[in-house]
């Protein structure tokens, strides 16, 4: 959100002074999309990696052209829900955290 708002307001006062570094959820998309399919001998396409983060912000984050992978032809992070995105699948599902916290593994014992 703030390097958004910076890029509109402040332009090239600012942009050189902006860190390259990834944040956290994309730095993991890249290792997930490189080491990870590395590992399981698979296409980095072929993994579909969500997150849940806390902001929407990390939505508008993941889909910016920065975190495109040319080489791969795929993004970092391909989906992003926030906590109360997932609070309310949990809700509307009638889902209690434990089975939501049993899905969520399931889908992550797909790919360890």
């Amino acid at each position: 959100g703030w390097i958004c708002y910076a890029e509109k307001t402040h332009g090239s006062f600012i942009i050189p002074y902006i860190s390259v570094v990834k944040s956290p959820q994309q730095v993991m998309g890249s290792l997930v999309k490189d080491y990870f399919a590395k590992e399981k001998k698979v296409k980095p396409h072929e993994i579909y990696h969500v997150t849940v983060m806390p902001c929407y912000d990390k939505k508008l984050e993941a889909s910016r052209p920065d975190f495109f992978n040319e080489e791969y032809e795929t993004r970092d992070v391909d989906c992003v829900i926030t906590t109360g995105e997932s609070c309310r699948l949990s809700t509307e599902h009638q889902l209690g955290a434990i089975v939501l916290l049993y899905f969520v593994t399931r889908l992550m014992g797909l790919f360890f």
